[in-house]
């Protein structure tokens, strides 16, 4: 992949980047890539050599990579950082190699809390108070990976750190992070639950056949219906009144309002229309769901 300096960065991000590239460990799958959609992990392979990436685009993942390494160094003697676990995860074609590198695990008498730091937002932390989707697949895939390397875990959490944390917020929401560094605790699953996902994760990635993706992969928002009113005018207003989840409750008020008229506005996916995945462009699921 060519990465670009459209910004004419300093040489020093490049060199950070080159440095700090993320690594499976000499692994078959990362296991932040296992809980990613198999079709993008595909695609990025096939057009590796075709993509390219800004290096203002590395900003978030620059911070958290200075996060890291700087309380790599606070750790207390007992605790244990930047362990990568590898494990053998059967799937329909026979195998692979799963490996995954724990931020810090902290002994208890009950087994080790298994910790990963996250730089992230303050909408991110109220959003998702019980940690994101992806982060509970994550934790609970490292801890299936120590357990398979003997280790009792005793609980799995996120240290978020809050990167645009103010004062201010705690005002303005009930939700809001009560602190720019908030422990979120994260559901563990069975040992049983865990594993099995894993394997169910291997046979997804290692499937003869391109799968498609999923709406959850393709941050897929729901269809919202809006209703516009007449202005006095007698034409529909530009801006519309209300956003209604449902068309049900959308037509219902608009038998109310003689003139008015909802619109569908069609779901959207914001990963594939950012380009967040980098493989829009090669992705014949997207070019699809473009022309319906």
């Amino acid at each position: 992949m060519k990465t670009t300096n459209k910004y004419n960065l300093p040489s020093v991000f490049e060199r950070f980047v080159q440095a700090n590239a993320h690594t499976k460990g000499g692994a078959d799958y990362s296991v932040t890539g296992l809980i990613d959609s198999p079709r993008v992990q595909r695609l990025r392979l096939k057009h590796y050599r075709e993509r390219e990436e800004d290096l203002s685009q590395k900003a978030w993942s620059i911070l958290g990579t200075a996060v890291h390494a700087i309380l790599e160094g606070g750790a207390e003697p007992e605790q244990i950082v930047e362990e990568r676990f590898h494990a053998e995860i059967p799937c329909d074609s026979g195998s692979v190699t799963v490996s995954g590198q724990v931020d810090l695990q902290t002994p208890t008498s009950q087994g080790y809390i298994i910790s990963d730091y996250k730089t992230t937002s303050a909408f991110a932390v109220q959003a998702n108070p019980e940690g994101k989707p992806e982060h509970v697949k994550q934790l609970n895939c490292y801890a299936a990976l120590a357990r398979l390397n003997e280790v009792e875990v005793a609980g799995v959490e996120v240290i978020a750190i809050v990167r645009d944390w103010t004062a201010s917020g705690l005002d303005r929401s009930p939700n809001y992070p009560c602190a720019p560094i908030v422990r979120i605790p994260i559901e563990m699953w069975s040992e049983e639950v865990a594993y099995q996902y894993l394997v169910d994760r291997a046979s997804a990635h290692t499937h003869e056949d391109l799968p498609e993706c999923t709406f959850e992969e393709m941050w897929a928002r729901p269809p919202v219906y809006a209703l516009y009113e007449l202005a006095k005018n007698k034409e529909l207003r530009k801006r519309a009144s209300k956003l209604f989840d449902n068309q049900t409750d959308a037509e219902a008020m608009s038998l109310g309002l003689p003139g008015s008229e909802v619109i569908e506005r069609p779901r959207k996916f914001a990963r594939c229309e950012g380009d967040y995945c980098g493989v829009s462009q090669w992705c014949e699921q997207y070019k699809s769901v473009k022309e319906i």
